[in-house]
């Protein structure tokens, strides 16, 4: 899967802080798979920022045994990102593909959290929160590519400043809330009248609510995952 943008985009976040993000992901996926016991998560895109944290895990464990799962990473990770910069409160989203088919998805819009906890809660959520599938098998692990959407703040928008292969886009109607990636509408080619379209049927709205009164919200999201299974895991 390729990173998102392309071209002459500027990174925020380095090498090295991507693929510390990924293997995060992917050990925390490991984590709830191999101990589905694991505490439930807070509900994902809307969490309550007084909530406790009590019960929500840590960074999952590298000395934890993984006997039976192959492929486990032999290097462990920092309990805690070195960088300051992804302890920063960022909204983002975890993808688990297989196959090169998408396998769980799960995000937190609002930026309440810390990056790397928003990676973590979410990954583990992407692997047995999506109600579109099953949870996620041990023995689909060594399986897996991950790819994670960091999002940046929304902003309120009219539909005509909606730019295709930069936004993402949130529409709002009466208690509905739809969100596509902004990667989304590029690889289904969707001009921007068919994006907003789409957006809304996410909600469970008319295609067209957007021309009626729909709060539409757009922001970006810098993309960047691995090219093959469990790629951050050998590095």
């Amino acid at each position: 899967m390729s990173d998102f943008p392309a071209g002459n985009f500027v990174s925020e976040y380095s090498e090295a802080e991507r693929r510390w993000l990924l293997r995060l992901a992917h050990l925390s996926v490991r984590a709830v798979v191999i101990n589905p016991s694991t505490p439930n998560l807070a509900v994902p895109g809307s969490p309550n920022p007084n909530t406790p944290t009590a019960g929500v895990p840590g960074p999952p464990n590298p000395n934890t045994p993984t006997a039976g799962v192959p492929g486990s990473p032999q290097q462990p990770l920092a309990a805690e990102a070195e960088s300051e910069h992804l302890r920063e409160q960022r909204g983002a989203f975890v993808s688990l593909y297989k196959d090169g088919k998408l396998r769980g998805c799960i995000g937190r819009i609002a930026a309440l959290t810390p990056l790397e906890r928003t990676v973590r809660e979410m990954a583990m959520a992407a692997a047995r929160e999506d109600p579109r599938f099953v949870p996620v098998r041990p023995e689909e692990l060594d399986l897996l590519q991950i790819e994670i959407s960091v999002l940046s703040p929304m902003r309120e928008v009219s539909p005509g400043e909606v730019v295709v292969g930069r936004d993402g886009l949130l529409v709002t109607y009466n208690g509905r809330r739809g969100l596509l990636l902004p990667q989304v509408p590029v690889q289904w080619k969707w001009s921007r009248e068919i994006f907003l379209a789409q957006t809304c049927m996410k909600a469970g709205l008319p295609p067209d609510q957007w021309l009626h009164g729909a709060t539409i919200e757009a922001f970006t999201a810098e993309v960047f995952g691995e090219h093959e299974p469990c790629e951050s895991l050998r590095e």
